[in-house]
């Protein structure tokens, strides 16, 4: 019993915990080795304390030097493949998020007061995939994506999804941060550095809308086999809807938005828009 349970604690705790339970249970074999004779006879023989104890220590051992690399080397494979695993998660998941998921599977929700949403939409992407090769399409798109990607990274922002030629993004979520309206802000506008960035290594003429709203949200996972983490609410739809109504090359933001940036940001009035969904709402121009 007590070789099974250091085998195993091989397997799953560190070597110091493992030599720790090793060491408890080698100590607990000789203890009773030695209070063997004391406490039973076997076939009207009484063993010998010293034998015992001594067989004890060269049963324990032997087979812990035995199993001890096979241990090892399974116990390194698992780790690798959780580190994999983990790795395989952090590609869809923010990292708070993975590692949640890893202690407690199932779905999970979060309500966010303070949050940020942007989208963005290539204008004409459509319009441009028909005349060009599957290969050329998807290059162009993932030498854009990987630059907006990067971007977010930089201000601390969470990518949530890319649809199409669309690309959504939140920040404040899931970790709040307090200048999460700024961030969405500054990654806005550079999105327009990255995209003219893009054009010039494309030979393209690619613009962008991007919508920026702020408020509160439901974040969390959803799915088992293709699990995904997304963001609901009416500041998701309003963000959308601004993209809708953005001009091409332009950022448009909501009242909100335009009210907690700071002196570095300079927003010019647009006027009321009737939006789809939102209804009549006052926009304004991130310049």
């Amino acid at each position: 019993w007590g070789i099974s349970n250091a085998v195993l604690a091989g397997l799953w705790l560190s070597k110091r915990e493992t030599a720790a339970v090793t060491s408890v249970y080698l100590l607990a074999g000789v203890t009773f080795a030695v209070l063997e004779p004391s406490i039973r006879t076997w076939r009207g023989v009484r063993p010998d304390p010293t034998m015992a104890t001594i067989n004890t220590i060269q049963i324990f051992v032997t087979t812990v030097l035995v199993t001890a690399p096979a241990v090892l080397l399974m116990r390194d494979w698992i780790l690798d493949e959780k580190e994999r695993s983990r790795r395989l998660m952090l590609n869809v998941l923010p990292e708070t998020i993975a590692d949640r998921l890893q202690v407690e599977p199932g779905p999970i929700a979060d309500d966010h007061d303070e949050c940020t949403l942007l989208f963005a939409d290539l204008v004409g992407f459509s319009e441009h995939s028909r005349e060009i090769p599957a290969q050329q399409l998807v290059a162009e798109l993932n030498r854009i994506f990987v630059a907006f990607d990067h971007r977010i990274a930089r201000q601390g922002g969470e990518k949530i999804k890319t649809m199409g030629d669309g690309y959504m993004a939140a920040f404040g979520v899931p970790d709040f941060a307090p200048d999460h309206v700024e961030q969405a802000c500054r990654s806005a506008l550079g999105f327009l550095e990255e995209l003219e960035a893009a054009n010039r290594d494309l030979g393209t003429d690619f613009e962008i809308r991007v919508g920026v709203a702020t408020g509160s949200a439901v974040a969390g996972v959803i799915g088992e086999s293709k699990f995904s983490y997304d963001v609901w609410s009416d500041t998701v739809t309003l963000a959308s809807r601004l993209q809708d109504a953005a001009q091409p090359n332009g950022v448009l933001v909501s009242r909100d938005v335009a009210s907690a940036l700071g002196t570095e940001f300079d927003t010019r009035y647009v006027g009321t828009l009737d939006l789809k969904g939102p209804g009549p709402t006052e926009v304004f121009q991130l310049v």
